[in-house]
């Protein structure tokens, strides 16, 4: 690692710690709201295993999102927040009319 490198990495690290101790303000801050995903699938009307079919996902990592037992990821949330908004978009744009 070059001095150069080294300098920014201690520099951002100092920074780090004065917005943790609150002396400094975050540049930007991530609000996040609770993503309810069992709401979404009942509102499309598909049973767990066939919502995480539908996202390629297994039933078991669904029913961690649904009980919050497992985190969402940011494109996870964008990709429910389709599904909550405009389901019959998601569905199509990820495979067709076959499940509606």
């Amino acid at each position: 690692m070059s001095d150069e490198t080294f300098a920014e990495l201690m520099q951002s690290v100092k920074e780090g710690a004065k917005i943790l101790h609150g002396k400094l303000p975050p540049a930007s801050e991530f609000v996040y709201t609770h993503t309810d995903v069992k709401a979404i699938r009942e509102n499309i009307g598909l049973s767990q295993q066939e919502f995480a079919n539908l996202l390629c996902i297994s039933k078991r990592t669904l029913e961690g999102w649904e009980q919050g037992q497992r985190k969402l990821t940011g494109p996870v949330r964008a990709l429910l927040t389709i599904f909550k908004n405009a389901p019959e978009y998601a569905i199509n744009a990820l495979h067709g009319y076959q499940y509606l």
